[in-house]
């Protein structure tokens, strides 16, 4: 467990490959701030589950950010346990893919987020969990998950926010569970 203690920053740099073993969650407390922004997407940042590196079964950890502030751009996660993001003072996500995750890739509560270019490919859950959220949502793709997008307790349809440019494909159950 790696935790972002409160008034800190972790900043991580363009073109950084991240390894996450499946027993390693990345914390943020309350009041500190993750930053992975590369501008360019020949310089991603990725986040890998390391067993898929070692050709070992398992996922990678999770991104837990519990309240204060996330921004990540032209970030990859790949074979992790998604990204939770609960009571974030601000919450932009922006040309991220998550792929292959396990368990929800997306779980969004209590939260105002901007998301831009979301790309959720391939997972045993859902895409994206939402409760309680309200934000700008542009340009989604999920893909080949459990359930597309679950508007769980506490949404309504003044609190789901604005949708613009969604595609939901290939879900195992449901696209939408409202």
């Amino acid at each position: 467990l790696v935790t972002v203690p409160a008034g800190k920053t972790l900043t991580v740099e363009p073109g950084a490959i991240v390894p996450l073993a499946d027993t390693a969650d990345l914390v943020v407390s309350r009041e500190a701030a993750p930053i992975a922004r590369a501008e360019k997407e020949a310089t991603r940042i990725v986040f890998a589950s390391i067993n898929a590196a070692e050709g070992k079964a398992g996922a990678g950890g999770q991104i837990r950010i519990l309240g204060g502030k996330v921004e990540f751009q032209n970030v990859r996660l790949s074979g992790t346990r998604g990204v939770e993001v609960t009571a974030a003072a601000k919450c932009a996500l922006r040309s991220v893919s998550l792929e292959q995750t396990t368990g929800t890739a997306l779980a969004l509560t209590e939260c105002r987020p901007i998301v831009e270019g979301l790309a959720i490919c391939g997972g045993d859950g859902d895409g994206i969990t939402l409760v309680g959220c309200s934000g700008q949502f542009r340009k989604v793709r999920v893909l080949d998950t459990q359930l597309g997008i679950r508007f769980d307790k506490g949404a309504t349809s003044q609190s789901a926010g604005q949708w613009t440019d969604l595609v939901v494909l290939g879900a195992r159950e449901e696209g939408l569970f409202l």
